[in-house]
């Protein structure tokens, strides 16, 4: 029987991929668990384009973002349905008025019509990214943090990668982190951010070298655009690579 000391709804939407995560987090054990997950791809959005088109991606994470939530919450069987909808004060959510996005018409009867979850906290990506993209994200966790009074955690993208990969995994919902020896050197290639980041303790970075102009996957998607191959170029690219290693380098074992 574990000890849940917290849950923790965690958005992220720094680019072209909509998700959604329910953690309950273990402080005796370090064991986090993913009680419930919603992802939206927008390959197909952007693949006309050969890259992610700012303005598409917005629109995408507006209309995607409620029913992803609503599917997390109801599988970590965090979603509760009150006895009777309650009403919203109209100033609450006035801060997505000005904005040209569905988000307010989308998550306005979400907060009506559902009690507030037992969660903790709410976690957010607020950069690096997308402008458009992390707005989509931000917002819908100001917007359930002021309707549901649950503080919010701001989360560096990159700090995330870092993060992430010094989990070990206990079984396909269960991680804990593993012992970390500081200094460590950590190489980044996500997308649009290429660099190699000085870890000296959790929290404590500095960046220290960085590509000069594109990141990797952008150059990625730039080469498969002037070859005609489909977005996201890495695949392709890395694909045709590998066929022409097969069929014009010696294999030396």
């Amino acid at each position: 029987c574990y000890n849940i000391v917290m849950y923790i709804l965690a958005i992220e939407t720094s680019c072209d991929e909509t998700g959604l995560t329910v953690l309950d987090y273990n402080e005796t054990t370090g064991l986090v668990t993913i009680l419930g997950n919603a992802l939206a791809s927008q390959i197909e959005i952007h693949a006309q384009y050969g890259g992610v088109f700012p303005a598409l991606a917005k629109r995408a994470h507006a209309e995607k973002i409620v029913p992803l939530l609503t599917q997390a919450l109801d599988e970590g069987y965090l979603l509760v349905v009150p006895d009777e909808p309650k009403l919203l004060d109209s100033n609450t959510l006035s801060f997505l008025d000005d904005k040209e996005t569905q988000l307010k018409e989308n998550i306005e009867p979400f907060l009506t019509y559902y009690e507030k979850p037992d969660v903790d906290y709410i976690a957010v990506t607020v950069g690096p990214g997308l402008e458009p993209a992390l707005w989509v994200g931000v917002n819908t966790a100001r917007a359930l943090s002021s309707v549901w009074n649950i503080p919010v955690i701001p989360i560096n993208h990159m700090e995330g990668h870092i993060v992430t990969a010094a989990f070990k995994t206990e079984d396909k919902k269960a991680f804990t982190l593993s012992e970390i020896q500081f200094p460590l050197l950590s190489l980044l290639v996500s997308g649009g951010h290429t660099e190699l980041v000085l870890a000296e303790a959790l929290g404590q970075y500095k960046k220290i070298g960085q590509t000069r102009d594109d990141a990797v996957g952008e150059a990625f998607d730039k080469v498969a655009r002037m070859l005609g191959l489909p977005y996201p170029g890495g695949p392709a690219v890395s694909k045709l690579a590998g066929q022409f290693r097969e069929k014009n380098i010696p294999n030396p074992f």
